[in-house]
């Protein structure tokens, strides 16, 4: 594997994972420190099916 090639992969990758809206399913958690993250206490599976 070329370094460049592994170094553009990552910085294509990195672009996408940060505008990317994330949910963060914990109930120990105090808070999310990242940009685009939000915290929820529960996890609703029939929210999520069809």
């Amino acid at each position: 594997m070329r370094i460049c090639w592994y170094s553009d992969l990552m910085a294509d990758f990195a672009t996408v994972w940060q505008a990317a809206n994330k949910v963060v399913y914990a109930t120990t958690l105090a808070a999310v420190s990242t940009a685009n993250t939000r915290l929820e206490r529960h996890f609703d599976p029939p929210r999520y099916t069809n």
